[in-house]
């Protein structure tokens, strides 16, 4: 048994002797035939298999498992690594003040034992915390530290750590829309992954830089790397990230509008995940939403959106937001779109508002300590000065001449110390300046914002407003006509609309939106009433059934005329005859 302990990197086996999930066995078996020497790899050993093993075992038996660990041995070692994985499933209970606490007391021991590669793991949970909770300054400072000092190990059994800090960088800029930057990192990454001999990072680098093509939009180059992604997965016979590829697939699928295609790959890619993380849920409901919106089978969308939108993530939430208020408002339900928006604009603040607070908090910070660091370092300089003033006092009692000299090497210090001060003076006056513009431009791209999307919102309530006033004219039609009580089925089925209520239609039409028609002969001259009227009937949402029953024609002719308005306008077969009447 000795023997099998000489060396701490087990291979596993060990652990298959007895069952993980009773703690009371894995701390006895431990005790009884682990040197003592031993007993903290153990400890992490019995933990990494339980998870291994057990998928998806329960909070409940983990924190049992790493309290009586605590309270069997009591090292500090061994708590440095029960405070670290404490930490982490507190992130993932979103118990992010409890995770911190958990994390700083396990870096104190680390660094109190001089266990720096220890202390470096748990400042990539620090980061992992600093993410979920939007702060990517923090989070990529800590990544990279990292990253400096895994990189300068250049042991092989670190490598595993450095691809993995890769992946986060990659992640961090991600998710602060920093995707040029991630893009970057993604070329590292599959740099570093070809310069191994064959290995299973290529998998992982290969999948990763294919996602990272499709955000830059390069098509060609993310299919290029799917399929060598899937070409790495049969070779090594591994299924890493299935579920990641199928959706980088999915992706570029929606991207060229394909979107059975797209469905397709966004359902493999739901059923193949076994990430338990709720962000990495929510993202495969997100995207199974959007291939269903890309098909038009809105009701199904809306179901994944909602399953989606409970993610802890803020960023993704307010991407699900805003893709809920597109679907309802597709549907014509422009009520719940509002809602939604609405939703969307009050989320948007206050994650961006929080982000503005971090970045002049830092900014004042680092402006703190370089104010600090120029005043001690003119403290310095001065404290010299002084000194070569005394010294050439002294000598100038003997030596004249020396102390001549002394006085022009004074001079030339304090031009330099003046020359020093100007351009300290400078640089701190153009830092406030950038700090200003970029406040400026924030607030400026803010405003933009906000008058893009009421600008939209009042369009929509002026279409609503038209369509609203048309069919209560029609009531009154149908009701000046009929002595009998009016039904809304009657309404649609009618067909009443003269050449005398086109124009007072369009009048209405021309009151509401006064260049609209001015814009439409410009672009269009050759239109002829009746596609005009077909195009302002579509405009305001009427669908095919409705256009028949008002224009008084059947729906094979509505077909008919709409094919017809398609090719008047200069539509491609892709373009879609809605949203371009819609935009117009």
């Amino acid at each position: 048994m000795n023997d099998f302990f000489s060396s701490p990197k087990f291979n596993g086996s060990y652990f298959s002797t007895f069952d993980l999930l009773d703690a009371d066995t894995v701390v006895n078996h431990i005790r009884n035939d682990v040197p003592p020497q031993w007993r903290g790899t153990a400890c992490e050993g019995a933990y990494y298999n339980l998870t291994a093993k057990y998928e998806g075992v329960s909070d409940t038996i983990q924190f049992h498992l790493l309290d009586k660990l605590d309270a069997a041995f009591p090292d500090d070692s061994i708590h440095a690594f029960t405070q670290m994985i404490r930490g982490e499933l507190f992130i993932d209970l979103v118990r992010y003040d409890t995770a911190s606490q958990c994390l700083q007391n396990a870096y104190d021991l680390s660094i109190k034992g001089n266990r720096l590669t220890r202390a470096a793991d748990i400042k990539s949970v620090f980061a992992r915390l600093a993410l979920r909770q939007a702060d990517y300054p923090e989070a990529t400072k800590l990544f990279m530290d990292n990253y400096h000092y895994f990189s300068q190990l250049d042991i092989t059994e670190e490598r595993g750590r450095v691809f993995q800090i890769y992946k986060s960088l990659i992640n961090v800029y991600r998710k602060s829309h920093n995707f040029e930057e991630a893009h970057q990192w993604c070329l590292n990454a599959w740099v570093y992954a070809q310069s191994k001999p064959a290995n299973y990072y290529a998998l992982e680098a290969s999948t990763i830089l294919a996602s990272s093509y499709l955000q830059v939009h390069q098509l060609d180059s993310a299919q290029r790397m799917v399929d060598t992604a899937f070409y790495f997965q049969n070779l090594f016979n591994k299924n890493f990230n299935e579920a990641f590829r199928h959706s980088t697939q999915g992706k570029i699928y929606l991207e060229k509008g394909q979107c059975s295609k797209a469905l397709v790959s966004f359902q493999s890619a739901k059923k193949t995940n076994k990430d338990q993380d709720p962000v990495a849920v929510n993202q495969y409901d997100k995207e199974l939403a959007d291939g269903y919106t890309c098909l038009r089978r809105l009701d199904s969308a809306i179901y994944f959106y909602k399953a989606a939108l409970i993610t802890p993530d803020s960023i993704n939430q307010l991407a699900v937001l805003e893709a809920l208020s597109k679907v309802y408002l597709l549907r014509g339900d422009y009520a719940n779109a509002y809602q939604y928006e609405k939703q969307s604009k009050d989320l948007r603040n206050r994650v961006f508002s929080k982000e503005k607070e971090q970045t002049i908090g830092r900014l004042q910070a680092k402006s703190e300590v370089e104010r600090r660091e120029r005043l001690l370092a003119e403290k310095e300089n001065r404290t010299k000065l002084n000194r070569v003033l005394m010294l050439s006092a002294l000598l100038a009692l003997s030596l004249g001449f020396i102390a001549g000299l002394f006085w022009v090497y004074r001079k030339r210090q304090e031009l330099r110390l003046a020359t020093q001060e100007k351009y300290m003076l400078e640089q701190e006056k153009k830092l406030i300046e950038t700090q200003a513009l970029l406040q400026k431009q924030a607030l400026a791209r803010a405003e933009q914002e906000i008058v893009v999307k009421d600008t939209a919102l009042e369009e929509s309530s002026k279409l609503i407003e038209v369509k609203n006033m048309l069919i209560q004219k029609l009531q009154m039609s149908l009701t000046e006509d009929s002595q009998e009580p009016f039904q809304e089925a009657q309404l649609r089925n009618l067909k009443i609309l003269t050449t005398e209520d086109w124009r007072t239609f369009r009048a209405l039409f021309e009151q509401r939106f006064p260049l609209f028609f001015i814009n439409l002969n410009s672009r269009f001259p050759k239109l002829t009433p009746g596609e005009t009227r077909l195009l302002l009937l579509i405009k305001l949402g009427f669908d095919a059934m409705e256009i028949s029953n008002v224009l008084g024609i059947s729906a094979t002719s509505v077909y008919t005329s709409r094919s017809r308005l398609r090719k008047r306008l200069g539509l491609m077969e892709e373009d879609d005859l809605e949203q371009f009447v819609e935009r117009f």
